[in-house]
């Protein structure tokens, strides 16, 4: 089997929560990852992966074509109240035609 390099972005996220009792207002923060069982189960298929939380991709993602030609798939994990739109599929020509402002019927 090839080795396969992926680029696994998200599965990371904030929760602030607030708590009102009375007059008394009491605030709670966490960050959470989530992108550990994935990632092991890449790995574990001989995907070599390299993870980058949302914090972490928001400046540290590759901006060049050559920088991301160095991983044969990127996987962005991203989670919507609506599960039927956590699928995304890609369409090159439907993104070429946004970008030169040719939107299709």
């Amino acid at each position: 089997m090839p080795d396969i390099n992926a680029l696994l972005i998200g599965e990371s996220w904030q929760t602030i929560s607030f708590h009102v009792k009375g007059f008394d207002l009491f605030s709670n923060a966490e960050y959470t990852e989530a992108g550990d069982y994935l990632q092991a189960a890449l790995e574990t298929n001989g995907i070599d992966t390299t993870y980058q939380p949302c914090h972490v991709a928001a400046s540290e993602f590759p901006e060049s074509r050559e920088a991301l030609d160095s991983y044969d798939v990127v996987i962005r994990v991203q989670h919507d109240r609506d599960p039927a739109r956590n699928v995304q599929r890609w369409d090159p020509q439907a993104e070429q035609a946004q970008a030169t402002g040719r939107i299709r019927a």
